[in-house]
């Protein structure tokens, strides 16, 4: 059975392909009492908000 990060991963992976973007890493971690789901995506695209 696939954890949450690579059931996420399947999830997204299309949908940030098809706009433009990699994605880096699909991260759920527990910090403190709280668990965090974070998706990392990249671009080749660099200085886009300059």
């Amino acid at each position: 059975m696939a954890n949450i990060e690579e059931k996420i991963e399947n999830l997204t992976f299309n949908i940030i392909k098809n706009l433009g973007y990699d994605l880096y890493d699909v991260e759920y971690v527990k910090e403190g009492k709280d668990y965090f789901l974070r998706i990392y995506i990249e671009s080749e695209k660099r200085n886009r908000f300059k």
